[in-house]
């Protein structure tokens, strides 16, 4: 029997006006009366939410159409919740992680409330030391998508849950889409090539194209300037990439131009796919203010005014925060930072006159996306010395 969230609202004067003006042939407008306007924490790219879990919390969770629910192994410890037997589970890295199965009697985001539902469970240390967020504690998805209408509003930095019953469009551009497991998949293409692309709020990138659909079309040949990277990390690890820029990637009739594009190089994982051209994320979608409409299977894309551009980062390494401070993984070959001397396994001690440890690995980040010729000093700790180096910004694709 499929699960309702326990929430009931009255169909307003204003709902049933518009159902009767779309009968008529007249202009749809949404309901009004939503179930829930929830503010978020947009931080690199993802966006956060607090939430409960049977009646406790708050715990940070982040909204992600890539994925079921999900809670942290710490989180359901201090719960007491009843977990199944260990299983593999996959995701965008080219790893796995071992996760188990819990009920939820409720999960709680703002005024809305999901009760009776399942959530995967697993440990988010390296998630955590990757976002650089210690208490980052679960994701909210396919669940919350299939019971409300779910408008995320960039710029306003809030969510908006609606009844699908009661539920009629607004502005702009309709792009159909079928689910692929819990993932919404919609068609579009990229230079003209057609493919299947999966839209994912979990993901902080822009345009993510699969090994096999680069092969085919021999993609790593035809763009430049490219710099190969770790470009992303998710569930199994990081995601090595050659970052560039595509020409156009098109949705209907939405066209983005010149979009940053990871040309992924995944031997195994959700990259390795051969039905799927790749993976639309924030970094495409927080140019609209984006509804899914999880019944009528449409997500509406609404441009924003003077939408920010999804900047990459224009130091050329990966840095994540580890027990012994922010640590840099990779460094790729060529760019600013390798330029500066900086190489794999150096801790970051200081950024500019800011000690590392004062500072989120968002806001590290940030800086390291500043202006082309922003110069950025980092103190660096390798073995038992350290010393200063000046990483001098430009743009790497």
């Amino acid at each position: 029997m499929e699960e309702r969230p326990k929430r009931r609202h009255a169909v307003t004067a204003r709902a049933l006006l518009a159902a009767l003006l779309v009968a008529l042939g007249g202009p749809a407008f949404a309901a009004t009366d939503p179930a829930a306007v929830i503010p978020f924490t947009y931080s690199d790219g993802h966006i956060f939410v607090d939430a409960d879990v049977d009646g406790s919390g708050p715990y940070r969770f982040a909204i992600d159409t890539g994925a079921g629910d999900a809670l942290a192994t710490d989180v359901a410890a201090t719960l007491r919740l009843r977990t199944g037997r260990p299983f593999s589970i996959g995701g965008t890295g080219e790893g796995t992680v071992q996760a188990r199965s819990a009920r939820l009697s409720s999960l709680t985001v703002g005024d809305a409330e999901i009760i009776d539902t399942s959530a995967l469970v697993f440990s988010f240390d390296e998630l955590r030391n990757v976002e650089g967020i210690a208490n980052f504690d679960g994701l909210i998805g396919h669940e919350l998508f299939e019971r409300y209408v779910v408008r995320i509003d960039y710029a306003a930095q809030t969510v908006t849950l609606s009844d699908p019953a009661t539920y009629l469009r607004g502005p702009g551009v309709v792009v159909p889409f079928t689910l692929s497991g819990t993932t919404p998949v919609v068609d579009g293409s990229v230079d003209g090539i057609a493919g299947r692309f999966t839209i994912d709020t979990g993901d902080r990138g822009a345009l993510s194209l699969t090994a096999p659909f680069v092969a085919a079309h021999h993609l790593r040949e035809r763009y430049s300037p490219a710099v190969e990277a770790i470009a992303g990390w998710g569930i199994g690890g990081p995601v090595r990439a050659v970052l560039t820029r595509v020409g156009e990637l098109r949705l209907g009739a939405i066209a983005i131009e010149r979009p940053v594009t990871r040309l992924t190089e995944a031997r195994h994982g959700f990259f390795t796919s051969t039905q799927l051209a790749g993976n639309i994320g924030n970094g495409v979608l927080e140019r609209f203010t984006v509804t899914f409409d999880y019944r009528r299977r449409e997500m509406t894309l609404e441009p924003r005014t003077a939408a920010p551009e999804y900047v990459a980062d224009r130091s050329g390494m990966w840095v994540v925060r580890t027990n012994a401070g922010v640590a840099v993984v990779d460094v790729a070959p060529g760019t600013p930072a390798a330029q500066a001397g900086v190489v794999t396994g150096d801790v970051i001690e200081r950024v500019d006159s800011d000690s590392a440890s004062d500072l989120s690995l968002a806001e590290l980040r940030a800086r390291l996306r500043a202006d082309p010729g922003t110069g950025v000093v980092l103190r660096l700790k390798r073995g038992g010395t350290e010393r200063d180096v000046t990483i001098v910004l430009r743009e790497l694709v």
